[in-house]
């Protein structure tokens, strides 16, 4: 069953199956960015774990289309950077 929620699907199977592998490793890289590991405690990427994200996208479908924005915006800045620092 789906419908809409602010935004978001409701009833999605798996939440996490609309993003890719890819897609949770540049979302593990920028929560490590924010917050690295640090005087004995986890990364942020280190809690951020499939399960804890399908929790929270089944608890807020409506943050799926927000994530994806973020991290289309992230691709896209490094492969701008990737451009500066490598000319053709």
């Amino acid at each position: 069953m789906t419908g809409d929620r602010a935004g978001g699907t409701v009833g999605l199977a798996d939440p996490l199956a609309s993003l890719s592998a890819g897609d949770r490793a540049i979302l593990s890289a920028v929560a490590n960015r924010l917050i690295p590991a640090a005087h004995g405690m986890p990364s942020a990427a280190d809690i951020l774990t499939d399960d804890r994200l399908r929790f929270v996208l089944a608890a807020r479908p409506d943050l799926l289309e927000p994530i994806r924005a973020a991290l289309r915006a992230a691709d896209h800045m490094v492969e701008t950077r990737f451009e500066q620092e490598v000319p053709a």
